[in-house]
């Protein structure tokens, strides 16, 4: 599961500042902030609750499919890209989305 490899891929970082993780997925998110979720899932869900509780400046909180173009590219960089992660820059066709996305919230 993404939400699982990415919080504690944060928690390995170090990260201080505020992050809000956004997913498309509302089960895992509503399975993550204490609702019932599916027995094969309770496992992954409670390492995220784990994982979460010791990171109070993470967020996670769902958002429409179709609001989630970023997520699909990123996805998309990485397969061409053979990588999961990049650090100090977002691949351009993505960066462009995250700004376009990123001005419709001002």
């Amino acid at each position: 599961m993404v939400l699982r490899w990415f919080i504690s891929w944060i928690l390995a970082s170090n990260h201080l500042v505020e992050i809000t993780v956004e997913s498309d997925s509302e089960v895992t998110v509503k399975c993550s902030e204490g609702s019932v979720c599916e027995a094969q899932l309770e496992n992954i869900i409670q390492d995220c609750k784990d994982f979460l509780s010791s990171l109070p400046n993470v967020t996670v909180k769902s958002i429409r499919r179709s609001k989630n173009a970023a997520a699909h590219e990123l996805v998309s960089v990485a397969r061409n890209l053979a990588a999961k992660s990049w650090a100090g820059c977002v691949p351009d066709p993505v960066a462009k989305i995250v700004c376009t996305e990123s001005s419709a919230y001002r």
